[in-house]
């Protein structure tokens, strides 16, 4: 693999993870003001949170090759879920497309139970929300098992 390729791929993870921290950092601060009934407090974020995702693209641009270069477990991860078969690559992206493109229904056309889109998320929509990114996904994981289980005889 060529060595600007590496860079990208350190770089694309490195902004992944530090997106993700900053989404995990703010529901559990969302959690934590809805449980102790602090709901209409406006929360002030400080300023270097907003530039994790840039941080961790640095850092990921500059580790890794090393990182996928040192044949632990990490790089045999990356090339092993790449170098696999074709259902294996989708089921790692499949969910995360759906909880993307479901998400972005929500926040764009605001379907009625989710009237105020993600924004107001509390009780049984949570759940409803829940229930959308996580059963579709699993039905057809269970569905595409049982077809692999059932052989024809030969």
């Amino acid at each position: 693999m060529a060595a600007v390729a590496k860079h990208l791929i350190g770089l694309i993870l490195g902004a992944a993870l530090g997106a993700l921290m900053v989404v995990a950092l703010w529901f559990v601060l969302q959690g934590v003001m809805y449980l102790f009934d602090a709901d209409h407090v406006r929360f002030r974020a400080p300023i270097f949170v907003l530039f994790l995702p840039l941080i961790g693209g640095f850092y990921g641009w500059k580790f890794g090759p090393f990182v996928l270069d040192s044949g632990g477990p990490i790089a045999s991860d990356v090339r092993g879920l790449w170098g696999g078969s074709v259902a294996a690559r989708a089921f790692i992206a499949g969910p995360i497309a759906w909880a993307v493109l479901v998400l972005a229904f929500i926040w764009v056309f605001e379907p009625d139970p989710f009237y105020s889109g993600l924004n107001r998320l509390r009780g049984d929509r949570a759940a409803l929300l829940a229930k959308l990114l996580i059963f579709p996904p699993l039905a057809v994981g269970a569905i595409y098992w049982v077809f692999t289980q059932i052989r024809g005889k030969k």
